[in-house]
């Protein structure tokens, strides 16, 4: 007796509990009512063909399979379609890219083993991005900027970490080295497990890095209905344009700029701005003098020739005149330099994996691609850290010698603090 072909209901029950998503959580990543799937996969309602073809990119596999029209469930390399475009010029970012696209599978299927339940594919915190279509007008982007920073509390100062930032609003960040004179600045990947995940170019400068970042934040919040965007420079259509509007007013928004530069000294004498207050605001904003120097032109207060003679100056010999240093764009880590790469929680997790025997050194080397020696001065400074911290409390008073006013309910501390906690506090 044959068995019975199985229905697109079938068809798309199966391919979602294969991703590890239940029907709330699939609905989420679809941006549809869970009524409506649970309608679908009961065969009681059929999608069309747009919602067929985020189904797939949802749940990995193609609109033939769940159509009936292949038995072949998966993509023959669902990575390869998202640095398909990559030529040989591109190598080095084409291998970075591939690194780093394997290290997130295998670091959601670690956190799954060891933790159960992952966030799935991300959707946007902000309302205006919650739409069917991708948002990719220029002249929205500034208020959307000034919106996503009145939702996320930083009201008008600078994002003393923008790493720590992004992770703790669970968009996952890692840096790998894809060619100082790449083109190719990030990429954005809308991870089926993960959520949203962000590379950077750790071989740009570091004001280079943190615009990538907010660009690519652009991307996760506004175009994140695309599986994966690699951003590069000689590739500006509307969404690449939309995000670097978006990036330049985050990272730097109009009233801040307009304060710091009635701020300056030469402002307040009266006179033009000169190339040392540009790097003064540039320390300030923590960004890239070329992208403090295109804000100040944006909004008007310097002129187009005054950018064009700005221009040639060298920030860096600038800086050291004032006795400044325009390349601290990132807050030092407890953690050993090789580690830089990943974001806090990666580490943070890794480390409680390590504590409890969820991972040993080796594989903890392997997952993180470092030598197994740098795995091991990871959990020495942790350590370290821990009993430097320890010594203040045998000079202070002892819990037995306070008595307490009042005692309130108190939840648990986890054993293992996330930075992504004091992120949030700085923000």
């Amino acid at each position: 007796m044959d068995t019975p072909t199985p229905t697109l209901g079938a068809r798309l029950r199966e391919a979602r509990d294969r991703t590890g998503l239940d029907q709330q959580a699939a609905a989420t990543a679809l941006n549809v009512d869970r009524v409506n799937l649970s309608y679908w996969e009961n065969d009681r309602r059929t999608p069309g063909l747009a919602h067929l073809q985020r189904l797939a990119e949802v749940y990995s596999t193609t609109v033939d399979y769940l159509l009936g029209a292949t038995d072949e469930p998966s993509e023959p390399d669902h990575h390869a379609a998202l640095y398909a475009h990559l030529t040989g010029a591109d190598k080095q970012a084409s291998k970075a890219l591939k690194s780093w696209l394997t290290f997130l599978d295998d670091w959601a299927d670690l956190r799954s083993e060891v933790d159960g339940e992952l966030p799935g594919r991300g959707q946007t915190f902000v309302p205006e991005g919650r739409v069917a279509e991708p948002v990719t007008d220029s002249r929205r982007a500034p208020a959307l900027a000034v919106r996503t920073r009145e939702l996320c509390h930083l009201g008008l100062d600078a994002i003393p970490d923008l790493m720590a930032f992004l992770d703790s609003k669970n968009i996952l960040v890692c840096r790998k080295d894809m060619g100082k004179g790449s083109d190719v600045s990030g990429m954005f990947y809308n991870h089926p497990r993960l959520g949203f995940c962000i590379l950077v170019n750790s071989g740009h400068q570091p004001g280079r890095q943190q615009f990538t970042m907010a660009h690519e934040m652009a991307h996760a919040l506004f175009h994140h209905q695309e599986r994966g965007l690699i951003s590069r420079a000689s590739i500006k259509e509307r969404r690449e344009k939309f995000a670097d509007t978006f990036a330049a007013h985050f990272l730097v928004p109009t009233e801040a700029l307009r304060k710091a530069v009635e701020r300056c000294e030469s402002t307040e004498a009266g006179a033009p701005l000169d190339p040392y207050d540009v790097v003064r605001m540039q320390r300030e904003f923590r960004v890239s003098y070329a992208m403090l120097l295109l804000r100040l032109y944006s909004e008007g207060f310097i002129d187009k020739e005054t950018f064009d003679r700005y221009q040639q100056y060298s920030p860096r010999s600038l800086a050291e005149r004032l006795s400044i240093n325009t390349d601290e764009f990132q807050k030092e880590y407890e953690c050993p330099p090789e580690l830089a790469t990943y974001s806090p929680s990666i580490i943070d997790t890794v480390f409680r994996y390590l504590q409890d025997g969820s991972l040993s050194v080796p594989a903890a080397a392997s997952l993180l691609d470092v030598p197994q020696e740098v795995v091991s001065l990871l959990l020495r400074q942790y350590d370290q850290a821990h009993a430097d911290e320890m010594q203040e409390y045998a000079q202070l008073p002892s819990p037995e010698q306070i008595s307490p006013r009042f005692t309130r309910n108190h939840p648990k501390a986890s054993a293992v603090p996330s930075r992504r906690s004091s992120a949030k506090m700085t923000g």
